[in-house]
């Protein structure tokens, strides 16, 4: 996802707090003993789109993951939700504009996000989010060498091999890392099935990582073209 650069000064307050994206990189529980009023409150990447206010209703997705028991097909059911309370540093916010770190509070149930669980999750107004995907194709490029890796005599040992079918990879999308494994590979095109759906957009830029020697290296990055969606569970 990429930021818009819209014209903010000429927009109204409708108009500038129509949609907005987060990824989340910390998630976490804040509460206070004996007291009966609980928040759940994040630490959030940036947003990507226009802007955030107290009281507006939100959407996180993928949401909650389960399996079903016959077929083992993965659903998705995103989490509903309203802000509570914003905060940059030390400094309670009205609504929340593009740039830093920005946290948010709200009454999502506590079990759900302590933990970094929401990490990779994306949050935005109701009924703006991109699709979920459980796979990618996606045009890629692969490094000459390896990053971060010694060898003595042997330089043979830090060229980056071509991808394989069946291997299984690291990929990097926003704040996302999903295990995944290759399904397909034809020239630069690669289809990877995940490990966990991602909510992410069409022509979004991933990283790919593989396991040399008990570590995840960075062999390349890649775009999303299209991919499998799962549509989620109201």
């Amino acid at each position: 996802m990429r930021p818009i650069n819209f014209p903010i000064a000429s927009l109204n307050v409708q108009e500038f707090l129509l949609l907005f994206f987060y990824f989340f990189t910390i998630s976490f529980f804040f509460g206070v003993p004996f007291c009966h009023t609980f928040f759940s409150a994040f630490s959030l990447s940036f947003i990507l789109v226009t802007t955030a206010q107290v009281g507006q209703k939100i959407e996180i997705r993928p949401g909650l993951v389960s399996k079903e028991t016959e077929g083992g097909r993965l659903t998705c059911r995103p989490i509903i939700s309203c802000i509570v309370s914003l905060f940059a540093e030390q400094n309670d916010l009205a609504y929340a504009v593009p740039g830093g770190l920005i946290g948010v509070g709200t009454k999502i149930d506590p079990q759900l996000c302590r933990a970094d669980r929401l990490v990779g999750h994306v949050l935005g107004e109701v009924g703006t989010l991109p699709h979920i995907y459980i796979e990618l194709e996606i045009s890629f490029f692969l490094l000459r060498r390896l990053l971060g890796v010694r060898t003595e005599g042997d330089k043979k040992k830090t060229k980056v091999q071509k991808l394989s079918k069946g291997e299984v990879l690291m990929v990097n999308i926003g704040s996302l890392s999903s295990g995944g494994h290759v399904i397909a590979v034809k020239g630069d095109l690669t289809k990877i099935a995940l490990n966990s759906p991602v909510c992410t957009e069409i022509g979004e830029k991933i990283a790919l990582s593989r396991r040399v020697e008990r570590h995840w290296r960075l062999i390349g990055w890649g775009k999303i073209l299209r991919g499998v969606t799962i549509q989620p569970v109201q």
